[in-house]
C-alpha cells in the first residue's frame, strides 16, 4: 500500500510536481523519506589497537578526538552521514577551512585514514557511514573554523560546522590558579581530587622504580601533558620543555629520580588536566572561555591511551559491550524516566541529583561509571569507580554492596514483582517493564553472599 503523506515544505507547484515525480520514480529502488538528512561532523581518535587492527603506520600520531589541540598536533575530520543513504548515492563532500588565525598557513590535507577504517564510536557505527575525511593540523595557537558539505542523490544535502582550537599546554600549576581553590566536588576544586588519583602520580612512580629498573618512552604520550615528537608540533608539551631545559631521564629507574626532575618538567609531568581537556593556554588567556577547552563525555578521551593491547585492553573490552551500543531510541524529547540508564549524561545527571533530566544521547562510556577527577570513595579508589547507593524498586535501600551498587542502579527489575497479575495486566505494560531486558542481578545476588541488610525481590 502506498501512503502518501502531506508535504511540509513550502514548494511552487513545478518543484512540488517534480518533488513528487522523484518520490513515484524511487519506488522502484531505496525509498528515501523527505527529511532533513542525519549527519554530523566528528573528530575521530586513534589509538594504538586502531594502528593494529587497520595496518596504519606505526609512527602516526595517538589523538582522543578533542576539538581542542596542541598547535602542530593533527584533528582527523570525519563527515558521518546516515547509514540509509546508499554510498553511491553520496556525490560529493566539499570542505573549506573558512577561517583560522592570521598568522597560520595551514590547510585541509587529504586523511590517511583508508576506507577499511571504521567510526571509532560503536554506537554511532549503528546509524552513520563515513562520507568524507580530512586531516587539519593547526600551526598556530587559535580558532579554526571548518566545514563540510555533504551532497547526496535523493537524500539532501547537509552543511556541518566544526570549530577547532589550537593552543599550547600550560601544565597543572595554570590549571589549579581556578580549579583548585572551590569547594569540594564543584568545578572550582577538581585539581585536588586528581592529586589524590594514581592518575597524577604515573609518570613519577615510574621514574621511581614503581614498575622497574626501565621506563620506554614509547610510556610517555599517555603520562607526560603533550609528549609528541613530530617537528611540526612544537606547544610547550613535556618533550618541549624537556628539550630547553636539556633534560635526560635516569638510567636506572630508582627513588630519588623524581625529585631530580626540574620544577618546570614535573609541572607537564603524570597525567593531568589537559590530557583530557586538551591544551589550556586560549581557555586561560580568554578567562576561562569554556568553548576553548574541550569537555568530552566520548570514549575517545580514555582509549587513546586504554586501547593498546596487548596491556591496555579495556578499550576493546568495552568496544565489545552492549554498553557501547545502547540504543539511542531511549533518548530525546519525552525519555527523562529512560535516560538515567540508557545514556552516559542521564545516568550521571541521576545519580548526581541534577534536573531536569539531560535527554541528548551518549552511549555508556568510560565517564559513566568512572569519576574521571577523582570524587570517589575511598580518597584514591585505583579504578575511580562511582561510589553510588541504591534503594531498589521495593523500596529496600542497599548500602553494603560495595563497588556493585553502581551496577544495581540500573540492573535491577523496574517493579516489585510481588505485585498482583492483575495489576500487571490492568497497567497494559509488557513484561519488560516488570523485569528488565538486562540482568536483574541486584534481586538475584547478595553482595557480600552473608548480607543481612537488604534482601532479593523474589
Amino acid at each position: 500500500m502506498l501512503i502518501l503523506t502531506k508535504l511540509k515544505f513550502p514548494l511552487a507547484h513545478a518543484a512540488a510536481i517534480s518533488v513528487l515525480a522523484v518520490l513515484l520514480i524511487g519506488m522502484c529502488g531505496p525509498v528515501l523519506h523527505a527529511q532533513t538528512l542525519q549527519a554530523q561532523l566528528a573528530t575521530r581518535p586513534i589509538t594504538r589497537d586502531d594502528l593494529a587492527a587497520y595496518g596504519l603506520p606505526s609512527t602516526m600520531e595517538l589523538t582522543g578526538g578533542l576539538s581542542t589541540v596542541g598547535v602542530g598536533q593533527p584533528v582527523h575530520l570525519e563527515a558521518e552521514v546516515d547509514i540509509n543513504v546508499p554510498a553511491s548515492q553520496i556525490a560529493s563532500v566539499t570542505w573549506t577551512l573558512t577561517s583560522k588565525p592570521s598568522n597560520s598557513q595551514a590547510i585541509l590535507q587529504d586523511s590517511p585514514l583508508g576506507k577499511n577504517v571504521a567510526i571509532s564510536e560503536p554506537s554511532d557505527r549503528l546509524i552513520y557511514q563515513v562520507a568524507g575525511r580530512k586531516l587539519l593540523r593547526p600551526d598556530a595557537a587559535g580558532i579554526y573554523n571548518v566545514t563540510a558539505t555533504v551532497t547526496t542523490v535523493g537524500a539532501g544535502t547537509v552543511t556541518l560546522f566544526k570549530m577547532i582550537t589550537a593552543s599550547t599546554y600550560m601544565g597543572v600549576g595554570a590549571c589549579s590558579l581556578c580549579h583548585a581553590n572551590g569547594p569540594a566536588s564543584t568545578p572550582w576544586s577538581m585539581v585536588n581530587a586528581w592529586s589524590k588519583t594514581l592518575h597524577s602520580e604515573i609518570f613519577k612512580d615510574n621514574l621511581n622504580g614503581a614498575d622497574g629498573t626501565t621506563y620506554a618512552t614509547s610510556c610517555w604520550g599517555c603520562h607526560t601533558v603533550g609528549y609528541d615528537t613530530n617537528a611540526a608540533a612544537v606547544n610547550n608539551g613535556f618533550d618541549d620543555v624537556m628539550a630547553q631545559l636539556g633534560w635526560t631521564p635516569p638510567a636506572v629507574m630508582q627513588p630519588g629520580n623524581w625529585d631530580q626532575v626540574p620544577k618546570a618538567l614535573q609541572n607537564v609531568s603524570n597525567i593531568q588536566c589537559e590530557n583530557c581537556h586538551g591544551p589550556g593556554s586560549s581557555h586561560i588567556s580568554s578567562g576561562g572561555d569554556a568553548r576553548l577547552i574541550s569537555k568530552s563525555t566520548e570514549a575517545g578521551v580514555c582509549v587513546q591511551c586504554h586501547s593498546a593491547a596487548t596491556h591496555h585492553i579495556k578499550g576493546m573490552e568495552w568496544g565489545n559491550s552492549a554498553h557501547a551500543i545502547t540504543a539511542r531510541d531511549p533518548s530525546g524529547a519525552g525519555r527523562d524516566a529512560c535516560v538515567g540508564c540508557h545514556t552516559n549524561n542521564g545516568f550521571v545527571d541521576r545519580i548526581n541529583g541534577v534536573g531536569p533530566a539531560d535527554v541528548t544521547y551518549g552511549a555508556i562510556s568510560c565517564q559513566t561509571c568512572h569519576e574521571p577527577h577523582g570524587e570517589t570513595v575511598p580518597a584514591g579508589n585505583a579504578h575511580l569507580v562511582r561510589t553510588v547507593n541504591v534503594t531498589l524498586a521495593d523500596g529496600t535501600k542497599v548500602t553494603n554492596a560495595g563497588a556493585g551498587s553502581l551496577c544495581m542502579n540500573c540492573h535491577q527489575s523496574r517493579r516489585r514483582l510481588a505485585a498482583p497479575i492483575s495489576d500487571r495486566m490492568k497497567a497494559r505494560k509488557p513484561t519488560c517493564w516488570w523485569e528488565p531486558t538486562a540482568s536483574p542481578t541486584a534481586r538475584t545476588f547478595r553482595v557480600p553472599p552473608t548480607a543481612t541488610s537488604w534482601r532479593t525481590l523474589a
